[in-house]
């Protein structure tokens, strides 16, 4: 196996001296029907990302942040920050029987409607639709019950936010277990990941997409230790996003490697989000979290 710098050094070899430029769609939210075609072209990589602007006006994220400091005590403490609502993954690589999800999704979506005043799914649908080519945005379903198409999330300061990694590499260890029934449904793979901000933090939190790609990744990558995968990661060109209350930012998730900065002192980050990909049809873009 070659020696962990020599393997940095080859990829800051292939690397131009640029800074990288990734291909980003920024419009607002009452604007989507102008560009019909924009969630296929995100799901095939011929976007990197998609932001909204105004997807939630600023009273109607008020509300929401008032209403979310009743459900603290109802969050589940995850590796992935604070969620309401228990996300798929969580159920682990040999899990099949989906039944504690589905039953946490049923009660958290309840929730999220009183906490919004609206189901925050239907906001989320109807400005991505008209960037579906004619498609709808709806939850994948399992024997008449149905995945949570969104969750919140909490990032707490000088907790690490979220390191880096890259959703193809969650297929690869769950397609046994959480994702057996999505995965006969959806490709699953390559997946959008998106995400609406609801409160910034005082500092940090900001998303950073990373100049490489599962399918780019050297080969010896997964051997890596966790000091020398990050390590790896601080030599990699990158582009920071940092959308503000209210907006959504749609990216390739699934297959370009990014994480969540560290929070600083004072606010936690919140967000809703979950992954977006067409069903195995193509006739209809599932959103899951």
């Amino acid at each position: 196996m070659p020696r962990f710098r020599d393997v940095t050094k080859r990829l800051r070899g292939r690397r131009p001296a640029e800074p990288v430029e990734f291909r980003v769609v920024d419009i607002a939210a009452a604007d989507t029907a102008q560009h019909p075609d924009l969630l296929l072209r995100l799901a095939d990589v011929e976007v990197d990302a998609v932001l909204l602007r105004g997807v939630l006006s600023p009273g109607e994220v008020d509300r929401a942040l008032s209403g979310f400091e009743e459900l603290h005590e109802q969050r589940s403490d995850e590796f992935m920050g604070h969620v309401l609502g228990m996300p798929l993954l969580r159920l682990g690589q040999g899990e099949t029987d989906r039944t504690p999800y589905y039953d946490s999704t049923e009660r958290a979506r309840e929730l999220y409607r009183t906490a919004f005043g609206f189901d925050p799914h239907e906001r989320v649908a109807s400005v991505l639709e008209p960037m579906a080519g004619g498609r709808k945005v709806v939850p994948p379903t399992e024997d008449g019950r149905a995945y949570n198409p969104g969750n919140l999330r909490w990032y707490l300061p000088g907790q690490g936010g979220l390191y880096p990694h890259v959703g193809n590499e969650f297929v690869e260890q769950n397609e046994a277990g959480a994702l057996g029934h999505l995965l006969g449904i959806n490709e699953v793979r390559g997946w959008t990941s998106w995400f609406m901000v609801l409160q910034r933090p005082d500092s940090g939190g900001t998303l950073t997409l990373y100049d490489l790609t599962h399918a780019g990744r050297p080969a010896d990558f997964e051997s890596y230790g966790e000091e020398e995968r990050a390590a790896l990661f601080l030599e990699l060109r990158h582009a920071t996003f940092d959308p503000g209350p209210g907006d959504l930012i749609a990216f390739t998730g699934g297959v370009r490697y990014h994480r969540v900065e560290d929070i600083g002192p004072g606010r936690p980050r919140i967000t809703y989000g979950a992954f977006l990909h067409l069903d195995r049809d193509g006739a209809r873009f599932h959103s899951w979290a």
